[in-house]
């Protein structure tokens, strides 16, 4: 119908994918996957976009953002494409040294910070990350503004800057996520 240049399908399950793509086939109409994660997810997208004729659009996974993998070959990305292994299942072996030594590695804390969204013509909405941990902020819905939306929405971090207001915020945060 026209309604769309191209389509992104992120985090789909697998049979979601499979059926999204025969439509995207049968309506001449490209997509892309955006399923983040390390190689392994990597290569489970490079296969399945190999396997759909319309999936031509710039797929994202994330995994150019990991220091480092526990997985042999990484992809060499050249010009924005990965080449489709051709070794068993997905291309890549386990780094069983890597693995361990990242199962022992202490990780640093997170710095001290609150989530703030700021809603153009709204009020700014403070929560503790990770923001799953606030089932109330679903994703299209920012509190106090309501569902469906369509304001321009900016999200960043306030670390602790020692400030009565950030303790008082830290503190309530704790509980709920807080709109002011």
């Amino acid at each position: 119908m026209g309604l769309a240049d191209g389509y992104m399908l992120g985090h789909a399950a697998v049979g979601h994918v499979i059926r999204r793509a025969g439509l995207f086939e049968a309506a001449n109409v490209p997509f892309m996957m955006q399923n983040t994660g390390g190689n392994i997810t990597r290569a489970f997208v490079v296969h399945m976009a190999a396997a759909f004729d319309r999936a031509t659009l710039h797929h994202v996974t994330g995994s150019n953002l990991w220091e480092e993998d526990v997985v042999r070959p990484a992809f060499e990305v050249i010009d924005g494409h990965v080449a489709v292994p051709e070794k068993p299942g997905l291309g890549m072996a386990l780094d069983r040294d890597g693995l361990e030594r990242l199962k022992a590695a202490t990780p640093e804390p997170a710095p001290k910070a609150l989530i703030r969204i700021q809603c153009e013509n709204g009020p700014n909405t403070f929560a503790r990350p990770p923001l799953s941990r606030h089932p109330h902020l679903q994703p299209n819905m920012v509190p106090t503004v309501g569902e469906g939306y369509d304001l321009r929405v900016n999200q960043d971090y306030w670390f602790d800057d020692g400030s009565k207001e950030f303790n008082e915020l830290w503190a309530i945060t704790e509980q709920r996520a807080v709109s002011r």
